[in-house]
């Protein structure tokens, strides 16, 4: 193999990683092994890049079936993110060239999700946000985000942001209990 065929497959390599852990993948799971995009959780929203383009839709159970607020076919990507401490955030997205987006939170693991949230848009202009409490501290949520306009692809920004710690519990106080 010539120096610049291994050079030109070093760049396809790279490039081709960079794609995918910078834009959202479209399916959460390979097997049974998280493949979804990772986001990281901040105090501040920190966006990250997102595309449906050249992504499909799938709706069986391994892809979490059909989100609850909206109809099929949407080409759709998956993100991942660990709850925070205080199990209390924002997911929130940004326009890109799509300006109206679904997403839908879940838990659970690959081949076995529990829908927690969905939003059909309610954000900034027509893009989703998903405000969460109570989610379990340390644990892994998965985020699928689609362009409501169905069939239709784009770009978009995400972020997941820690709204802060949880207040007392009401028996945090003995004499109180």
């Amino acid at each position: 193999m010539s120096a610049l065929s291994k050079y030109f497959s070093v760049l396809v390599l790279v490039l081709s990683f960079q794609f995918a852990t910078g834009q959202g993948n479209n399916t959460p799971c390979s097997g049974s092994t998280p493949a979804a995009t990772v986001l990281p959780v901040n105090g501040t929203c920190v966006t990250s890049a997102g595309t449906t383009v050249g992504a499909n839709f799938a709706s069986n159970a391994n892809n979490g079936g059909t989100p609850s607020c909206t109809v099929t076919g949407a080409p759709d990507v998956w993100f991942m993110f660990t709850a925070p401490a205080s199990g209390n955030l924002i997911i929130d997205t940004g326009a890109g060239t799509m300006t109206n987006s679904g997403m839908s939170l879940y838990s659970g693991t690959c081949g076995s999700f529990t829908e927690v949230a969905c939003d059909n848009n309610s954000g900034t202009g027509n893009m989703a946000q998903i405000t969460a409490t109570g989610l379990t501290p340390g644990a892994t949520y998965w985020v699928r985000v689609w362009n409501v306009g169905g069939s239709g692809t784009g770009t978009f920004t995400i972020c997941v942001q820690d709204t802060g710690t949880p207040s007392a519990p009401a028996n945090d106080n003995p004499c109180t209990a």
